[in-house]
């Protein structure tokens, strides 16, 4: 039986390995998991998704507290590299046939180099997509040390191909956090709206928004910018707390300086909350994965506002804007109007059939570390 590492950093990251991590811990799993996690997810101040862990009850082996006070760029920096020392000392003393990672945040590049040094096979869920600046570049940079490349869809496939990757590691299984939006409760609505706090709420726009590193101060105003839109509107919002990175200290102020009776503030939210809310809202905006990847599965439309997702394969349901105030004001004119609101209901999920997980346990099942697998080599 195989014994898997789990390593995640943040709560985004949990809907990629949730479903895995419900069947390792379950009585009919074929797979042994231990969990790391670290940075965001021991975060009072982030809303601690480590509990999230805990209400699912899956184990967490390892708690890694590696985040530095202070939020700003030098503090991410050396945040990271001492997260890679506590990584480098658990990997000396305990063995693991494979580590899994997700996504593209910083503490998963640390995991790679660190893996990738100790002959450790790496295998990185939604491998080969765009991603904004940083965030893409740790994504492609994790794929130079990654042993088996999980890509959500053809286009992500191509890519890591287009870079030299060797066929063989490529295995395109979809998004593994569209699987339970397909099983997500249709009964006890009204107990989960009142259970967060929306049972008022009949309609609702969601609003989650993440600093952009590289664009601090253009990124701050597009925050500031897209809630005076929102509060334009007159209707009830719905906001979601950014994560850790530098900047979000200034997004957690302008979000906490709002005080009306039709405004919802969340840390964070289990993850089928947040599924329900983004389901049933008239639409989300601001710069989350969850508007290009999960939405469109729902028919949600998405103002997609700024870089942080620049380049990732999307569906029809997303509208790009600028982080000015007169370009989010017309991307949420656009956003009702009837036609766009049609050719929204008609759009489909470019992330996968649903069936993700399942490929996923079947390739970590039939696992066998070999010299081909450890030994890698660019095609071009």
């Amino acid at each position: 039986m195989n014994k898997i590492l789990v390593i995640t950093g943040s709560r985004g990251e949990y809907g990629y390995i949730r479903p895995l991590l419900q069947y390792a811990f379950s009585s009919e799993s074929q797979l042994k998991c231990d969990v790391l996690v670290t940075n965001m997810h021991l975060l009072d101040k982030h809303g601690y998704s480590l509990k999230e862990f805990e209400n699912d009850n899956i184990p967490v082996k390892y708690k890694i507290e590696n985040t530095l006070e202070g939020n700003t760029e030098i503090g991410m920096l050396k945040s990271l590299f001492l997260f890679g020392l506590s990584l480098t000392d658990i990997l000396r003393n305990e063995h693991y046939d494979i580590i899994l990672l997700a996504g593209d945040r910083g503490e998963q590049l640390i995991s790679s180099i660190t893996g990738f040094h100790l002959n450790i096979p790496i295998y990185h869920i939604q491998a080969g997509e765009r991603s904004g600046h940083i965030d893409g570049m740790s994504r492609h940079a994790i794929a130079r040390f990654t042993h088996i490349h999980l890509a959500a869809n053809n286009d992500a496939a191509n890519r890591l191909k287009q870079f030299g990757e060797e066929v063989f590691r490529i295995k395109n299984i979809g998004a593994p956090q569209i699987d339970e939006l397909l099983t997500l409760e249709k009964t006890g609505n009204q107990l989960i709206d009142a259970d967060i706090g929306v049972e008022n709420f009949d309609k609702y726009i969601l609003f989650v928004y993440h600093p952009v590193s590289e664009d601090c101060s253009d990124n701050h105003q597009g925050c500031i910018n897209a809630l005076k839109a929102l509060r334009e509107t007159n209707q009830n919002i719905v906001i979601i707390y950014p994560n850790s990175d530098a900047g979000s200290y200034r997004i957690i102020r302008e979000i906490e300086s709002l005080n009306s009776i039709n405004i919802k503030k969340f840390r964070n939210l289990e993850r089928n909350k947040y599924l329900y809310l983004l389901k049933n809202c008239l639409f989300i905006i601001g710069n989350s994965s969850s508007g290009i990847i999960e939405a469109p599965f729902y028919k949600v439309p998405c103002i997609n506002i700024g870089r942080r997702q620049i380049g990732r394969y999307r569906s029809t349901n997303v509208i790009d804007t600028d982080t000015s105030l007169d370009s989010i004001r017309a991307s949420i004119v656009k956003v009702r109007d009837v036609d766009f609101i049609e050719k929204v209901k008609n759009c489909s999920s470019p992330y996968g059939d649903g069936q993700s997980t399942a490929k996923l346990i079947e390739l970590l099942i039939n696992h066998n570390t070999t010299q081909k697998l450890l030994v890698k080599d660019l095609t071009c």
